[in-house]
C-alpha cells in the first residue's frame, strides 16, 4: 500500500511539473522583415509630444541587401491624405508579430515605433519617438 501511494504521489508531481513548464510563456521573437511595405490604420498616434487621430501609417523596410538603410515611416491623415510626419530610421529593422503588432527598432535594445491594439478599447495605437521608447 505504501508503495502504491509513493508511486501515485510521484506521478502527480511529475504531471504537475510538466504542465507548469509547458505553460510558461516566453516572449515572442521575430526576425526582421526586409523589402516590404506595411500599411496600418491607427485610431491614435503619439508622435514625439503630439497626439493625432485617425491616421494611416506606412512603414517601408529596406531590402535585405540594403538593411543599413533602415525603415522609412510616413504618417498621413486618413480623411485628407495630408502627410503629418515623415522620418527615416537608419540602421533600424521592422518586426511583425503574430498578434498583428508592429515594431521598428534596433534589435532588443531600442524601440522607435510601436503599433499595437489596445486590450481595453480595441483601438490601434501607435507610439513614435526618434530617440527611442524606453
Amino acid at each position: 500500500m505504501k508503495k502504491i501511494i509513493q508511486t501515485l504521489t510521484f506521478a502527480i508531481v511529475m504531471i504537475v511539473n510538466i504542465n507548469v513548464f509547458a505553460q510558461t510563456e516566453e516572449p515572442e521573437s521575430a526576425r526582421p522583415s526586409t523589402g516590404v511595405t506595411v500599411y496600418r490604420e491607427c485610431d491614435i498616434a503619439y508622435i514625439e509630444r503630439d497626439t493625432v487621430y485617425d491616421v494611416l501609417i506606412e512603414l517601408t523596410a529596406a531590402d535585405y541587401r540594403d538593411s543599413w538603410n533602415g525603415v522609412k515611416i510616413v504618417v498621413s491623415n486618413i480623411k485628407t491624405g495630408k502627410k503629418l510626419y515623415q522620418y527615416h530610421f537608419p540602421k533600424s529593422y521592422l518586426y511583425g508579430y503574430s498578434d498583428k503588432s508592429i515594431q521598428v527598432g534596433k534589435g532588443n535594445i531600442l524601440t522607435q515605433v510601436t503599433i499595437f491594439r489596445s486590450s481595453w478599447t480595441g483601438e490601434w495605437i501607435a507610439r513614435i519617438k526618434e530617440k527611442g521608447i524606453y
